[in-house]
């Protein structure tokens, strides 16, 4: 099977399997961004002792199942039979699965392995320092699409503090990994647009790798009874968090709008704007659901950050699939799925999408308009009120650099060349910025669509990036 991307993991991975000693390994990602993939091409040269945690279920049961996996490993199905009363017995019978050839030891899924409570990591961290760091050449590789929990429980824990000698959070794949993903058939556009729809997640990408066009792969898995991606949120949610009602009320909020406050948090879900909200904030923000935004030339303590989704597939199903769901179950669609999401809509939609996608990417900007070495903030610009007498405005992206100049970005997603009208109205909107004194301004436009003659004369930008800029 092709293998698309991951070399600085594969690279960070190699370094571990040649070296000479025990390891300990922390991955952590979101669900379906391909942790198992990764692991097993990474050691596929060892003996994989694979041990899964069960959705849902409780302490007794993981132990049981854990017993199961390990007699399946040793092919000596007597001992699935065992009966266990504590992690600590389980943990007795796998390291004497572990002292025989080189072996890695996988616990997959561990939030649910551990339900989610310290107990296991507790003993993992007796077994590590008395048994386990002594076999020669062990790796105990602990991954988890729980981000949150893999790293304040896992990472962070006292337990294990130290011990870790790596943690590798597995991100989405980027453009160019996407458009290598989707293969030849797909053009580097539809390779944006499907990073913008679903985001960089391999499984995803699956999907919408067949088929005649993105957009009717991508209809085709979301509008019909019992399609993919109708049911994959409902998942994400199980894996990626406890049981904690905000989590759903506050994704559910900011998928219905652009952004939100802390405060307009708090006041959604009826609790105070204290070290709860903080909490729940920063868990979501773990798992790459949402992310805090703050504009480029305030601290991030400002009161004007705000909140919006980050996670390309949460916000396509908020928006396009969970409001028809029923009718989807019902079958309306199933004949013609497109007609669920009109291209007018789509493109209204990508229009958005990428507004994110360039402001969770400013790095890889301001790399393409070549300042990436320079120091520099970043973020968005918007005024804390609009008056009659002080019109307010928003900027997409917005670089203070350590140089002296002030880039602002004006992001334009669409599916024909920017038109002078367009140029004009972008550039009055840059000009309305106030610069800091003996700063200079410099406008650049992003629009994978391109630009109209006029508009690439240079009247209007000083530099325009292009998808064949983007992807280059």
């Amino acid at each position: 099977m092709n293998f698309t991307g991951r070399t600085h993991e594969l690279a960070r991975l190699a370094e571990i399997a040649d070296r000479q000693g025990p390891a300990l390994i922390v991955v952590h990602g979101r669900r379906r961004v391909g942790k198992t993939t990764l692991v097993e091409r990474a050691f596929s040269g060892r003996r994989l002792l694979k041990i899964e945690g069960l959705e849902g279920k409780s302490e007794s049961d993981q132990r049981a199942s854990a017993i199961e996996q390990i007699a399946h490993f040793l092919e000596t199905p007597a001992l699935a039979a065992a009966k266990t009363s504590s992690w600590r017995e389980v943990l007795r019978i796998l390291t004497e699965a572990l002292r025989e050839g080189e072996r890695v030891l996988f616990l997959e899924e561990f939030q649910w392995l551990a339900c989610y409570r310290a107990e296991l990591i507790s003993e993992i961290k007796f077994f590590w320092d008395n048994e386990w760091s002594k076999i020669p050449n062990l790796v105990v590789i602990i991954c988890g699409s729980s981000p949150s929990f893999l790293v304040g429980k896992v990472v962070r824990s006292k337990a294990l503090y130290s011990r870790s000698l790596l943690e590798l959070p597995l991100k989405p794949f980027s453009l160019e990994e996407v458009g290598e993903f989707l293969g030849p058939r797909r053009t580097a556009h539809e390779a944006l647009d499907a990073i913008l729809l679903v985001g960089g997640i391999p499984e995803y990408l699956g999907y919408l790798r067949e088929g005649s066009s993105i957009y009717l792969s991508l209809a085709k898995h979301s509008f019909v009874p019992g399609a993919y991606f109708l049911g994959e949120y409902e998942r994400i949610l199980i894996s990626s968090m406890s049981e904690n009602a905000h989590f759903r009320t506050t994704l559910e909020l900011l998928s219905n709008r652009r952004f939100a406050t802390r405060d307009e948090i708090a006041a959604h879900l009826g609790i105070s704007s204290g070290k709860n909200l903080t909490a729940l904030l920063e868990d979501l923000e773990a798992c790459h659901f949402i992310s805090r935004v703050t504009p480029y030339d305030k601290q991030a303590s400002s009161k004007l950050a705000r909140y919006e989704i980050s996670d390309p597939y949460v916000q396509l199903f908020s928006r396009a699939i969970r409001p028809i769901a029923a009718e989807i179950e019902q079958g309306r669609y199933v004949d013609h799925p497109q007609r669920a999401l009109s291209l007018a809509k789509l493109s209204q939609w990508l229009g958005y999408s990428f507004e994110r996608y360039c402001r969770h990417n400013a790095h890889r900007i301001a790399q393409k308009l070549g300042f990436a070495a320079v120091e520099y903030a970043a973020g968005p610009f918007f005024n804390r009120a609009t008056t009659k007498t002080a019109p307010g405005f928003q900027l997409d992206l917005v670089f203070n650099r350590a140089d002296r100049v002030v880039t602002v970005c004006e992001v334009k997603y669409t599916d024909k060349p920017i038109t002078i009208s367009q140029a004009r109205r972008a550039v009055e909107a840059c000009e309305k910025l106030e610069l800091p004194r003996r700063f200079r301004l410099e406008r650049v436009l992003i629009a994978p669509g391109g630009v109209t003659p006029e508009v690439a004369s240079g009247l209007f930008f000083d530099r325009i990036l292009t998808l064949a800029e983007l992807v280059r």
